[in-house]
């Protein structure tokens, strides 16, 4: 008992707000105020090993029907863990806390930077891997690969995260409640800030108006995990040809047969970027003729 009121102690002492993150408020008494006033409260874990495997972990409190996990091989920069971050917008970051330079949390807490985003470093012993096995055999209601609890990374930001929202968000998942998502990192393209900035994906560029941008108007979701997985398609596209055609197929329909939706002179712009690659495709050819 007294190890329980020890580690909640501790835990809740690590969530407060420092002077290296946001002011978001007290953890635990205001997250049932922001429950009801967000659409979505992602709340993620990163655990990584010497081989520079990262293990991802999340979970939407506003809906804690999914937990969703990631494998990433990522580089000494970190650019594709802090990608896959930005894309899903976790409102708190749990890292590893540690005192050597160069780790995932740093690159984290260096990119998430004046954001709203919560990076929260806690002891290495709540990235307990078996803990994390016990706990995600606890909940997982659906079949999933049987060699996941095997992978220990994983396992340890599954441990972090639980515990937290237990512990801190005042938030405890019943047995056989969840559904649990592998979500592959590969075959995805990867886009630099500057890219995503200047195709203004998920926000604008006059006056930083996410109104302006291509995410909300073309987000017509009525879920959380809809809007999510909107803004993660668009930040993250599959780089799958056998995926990519079908959609290409409708955006040149669109595009060759324009509307008052398209301008001509847009039209004309995308038919030399597709050209090439597209019109060698089996069923362009009749599209292929405005």
């Amino acid at each position: 008992m007294e190890d329980v009121i020890a580690s909640r102690v501790e835990l809740d002492e690590a969530a407060r707000p420092s002077s290296l993150l946001s002011s978001r408020g007290g953890s635990r008494g205001s997250t049932s105020a922001e429950l009801e006033s967000r659409s979505s409260f992602l709340i993620a874990a990163v655990a990584e090993n010497r081989a520079r495997e990262i293990g991802i972990c999340a979970i939407d409190l506003v809906s804690p029907y999914e937990l969703l996990l990631w494998t990433v091989i990522d580089s000494h920069s970190y650019v594709d863990t802090v990608a896959l971050l930005k894309a899903y917008q976790p409102v708190e970051v749990l890292v590893v806390e540690t005192s050597k330079s160069g780790k995932v949390n740093e690159e984290i807490s260096k990119r998430f930077t004046g954001s709203k985003c919560r990076v929260v470093p806690l002891a290495r012993k709540y990235f307990d891997q078996t803990k994390g096995a016990e706990d995600i055999k606890r909940v997982m209601a659906n079949n999933v690969d049987i060699n996941i609890g095997r992978n220990y990374v994983v396992m340890a930001s599954v441990a972090c995260v639980m515990k937290y929202i237990e512990y801190i968000q005042g938030v405890y998942i019943a047995e056989k409640s969840m559904k649990v998502v592998l979500s592959p990192s590969t075959r995805k393209l990867l886009m630099d800030q500057a890219t995503v900035s200047s195709l203004e994906l998920v926000q604008g560029t006059r006056g930083r108006n996410d109104n302006q941008s291509l995410c909300k108007m073309l987000n017509n979701t009525q879920t959380s995990a809809g809007n999510r997985l909107l803004r993660s398609t668009m930040l993250q596209p599959t780089c799958h040809l056998k995926t990519m055609y079908p959609s290409a197929y409708k955006f040149a329909a669109l595009l060759f047969r324009p509307s008052s939706h398209v301008s001509s002179g847009s039209a004309r712009h995308a038919k030399k970027l597709l050209g090439f690659s597209l019109t060698t495709q089996p069923g362009f050819s009749m599209l292929w003729k405005s």
